[in-house]
């Protein structure tokens, strides 16, 4: 396989291959630097993609690597992400630019759970954009010949560990079963 800006990706591959069967001899290290002797672009923000026009986020993602190496294990990657909780948006929410530019949100839509109806809105802007838009997700930087996933539960940190126990990690089973890798998303140490 050949990978413009990651000459080595072959051997890279098989050290994160034998990283998600547990058989790796080291740590593996995602380190990014900017070349020497070139102008270093800056990697584009994910959640730019909700709003934005792509193109020239593309180009900049593109200009990004290329005025970076990759060392030892990383490899080139951008996500395409709109918000934290794009999953809410599929379901007809909408999602806000954040004025702080860090993140976007999902505006709260509902008042009440009394005669909810949640429906996949397959019709909906926000799926039509995700089709349009959705790339192969790599996230993290993390490399997965497969399905690879990064679970996570924002909401743990505002629950009790008995509820944690009774209602996410069944459902953090069920998601990670579905994918060959999985890393899980600590949300900061209030969720431990």
């Amino acid at each position: 396989m050949e990978l413009e800006y990651k000459a080595d990706i072959d051997v890279v591959r098989e050290r994160w291959a034998a990283f998600w069967r547990e058989e790796s001899p080291r740590p593996l290290l995602h380190v990014i630097q900017a070349k020497r002797g070139v102008e270093p672009i800056r990697k584009p923000r994910p959640y730019d993609c909700a709003f934005a026009e792509l193109d020239p986020i593309i180009d900049q993602a593109l200009g990004w690597a290329a005025s970076h190496d990759f060392l030892a294990d990383s490899i080139p990657s951008f996500m395409i992400t709109f918000a934290p909780d794009h999953f809410a948006a599929l379901l007809g929410a909408e999602i806000k630019c954040s004025e702080e530019g860090q993140t976007n949100w999902v505006e709260p839509c509902l008042t009440s759970l009394d005669d909810v109806e949640i429906v996949f809105q397959r019709n909906g802007y926000w799926w039509k954009r995700t089709v349009a838009t959705w790339g192969s997700l790599n996230r993290f930087g993390m490399y997965s010949a497969a399905i690879i996933d990064v679970p996570q539960c924002d909401v743990s940190c505002m629950i009790s560990p008995d509820m944690f126990n009774t209602f996410e990690i069944p459902s953090l089973i069920k998601e990670i079963e579905c994918t060959a890798a999985s890393i899980y998303h600590l949300d900061g140490p209030d969720a431990l």
